[in-house]
């Protein structure tokens, strides 16, 4: 009988659809994978016989399970790729070879042996299972380590560690104002030097000088000025995108404040020179400018350990005393 035109081109896309999904149903992960994959195990016809096949693919799946590989075996394999082959081949005098490699053949295959002669027969298939899942487990290291880690700079927020190393010696040029419960109020610049000292933590070291306006004393008035000096660290913590860093400071800083006196029409002044010693902590938040510099801001709680007051007969005047707070800025340069 004659068929149509129509009838026959419809009957070739039938056919042609059946064979591709026949094709594709090939393709696909057979039913053995597991959740990682699956090794395909192939076994040389000339294995011993003390080798036993059945209990061998038993004790390999056991091994396997744990990392999320299935375990097939001829015809279950089809014709998907595996992620790893198992290929077992006899040796002289009774000795089992075995290759490890990826399912791609792109990398060499992690190969090892199994002297057999030197163990009781019913041992055998323990001591292949035993070794070609120490191969395995050796071919999937070698992989991981040769999967590239992405650059640092792409990541959100990550700490420093992993990130910059020591960091780089600096050199920093600011202004720095404090005031403590004590009354004293001061302000001047800083100039800060650093130098890492391990992966997130560096040395550092700052000298400085402050003013303060005059305060009024029963007597007269009193302005103060204060060098200092101050050491201490920085820790590193985290990092977002390739400009924003945010550390954590912690110093120790020796001030000598002067307490400049001048009297009142009919009174004495008496100035005076005093030691402080004032503890301070808090975070620091850098902003790189450009390959060497950055935008620095510090802010510290501070705490007087040793306190120096400017009386007026009994009365207390001023003092670099108590609690504070200190906010600095600047600029920072790696050298």
């Amino acid at each position: 009988m004659k068929r149509s035109p129509l009838r026959l081109a419809l009957s070739s896309l039938a056919l042609g659809l059946l064979t591709a999904a026949t094709a594709t149903a090939d393709a696909a992960e057979p039913s053995c994978a597991g959740r990682a994959g699956w090794a395909a195990l192939r076994l040389d016809p000339g294995l011993p016989r003390t080798v036993d096949v059945g209990r061998l693919e038993t004790l390999l799946r056991g091994r396997l399970a744990p990392a999320g590989l299935g375990l097939c075996s001829g015809a279950a394999a089809g014709n998907a790729h595996p992620t790893m082959v198992l290929h077992l081949t006899a040796a002289a005098r009774g000795s089992v070879v075995i290759d490890v490699s990826d399912g791609t053949g792109a990398r060499p295959a992690t190969r090892g042996a199994v002297d057999l002669q030197t163990l009781p027969a019913d041992g055998h298939t323990l001591a292949v299972a035993t070794i070609t899942d120490e191969l395995v487990r050796a071919a999937r290291a070698e992989q991981r380590r040769a999967i590239p880690t992405p650059p640092a700079e792409h990541a959100g927020a990550d700490l420093t560690a992993a990130a910059t190393g020591r960091p780089a010696p600096a050199l920093a040029l600011g202004v720095a104002g404090a005031q403590f419960s004590g009354g004293l109020g001061q302000i001047g610049p800083d100039l800060q030097a650093s130098a890492g000292v391990w992966s997130r933590l560096e040395a550092r070291a700052r000298v400085g000088y402050r003013w303060a306006g005059s305060t009024a004393a029963p007597h007269g008035e009193v302005r103060p000025q204060a060098a200092l000096v101050g050491l201490g660290a920085r820790e590193h913590l985290l990092r977002f995108g390739p400009r924003l860093r945010l550390a954590f400071d912690q110093r120790i800083d020796l001030a000598r404040v002067r307490f400049s006196a001048t009297a009142s029409p009919g009174n004495v002044a008496n100035s005076t020179s005093l030691t402080a010693l004032v503890l301070s902590a808090g975070p620091a938040f850098s902003v790189r400018l450009g390959a060497r510099l950055s935008w620095v801001v510090q802010v510290a709680a501070c705490f007087a350990l040793v306190g120096a007051r400017a009386r007026d007969q009994a009365s207390s005047v001023v003092a670099l005393d108590g609690f504070g707070a200190e906010i600095s800025s600047g600029v920072a340069m790696e050298m």
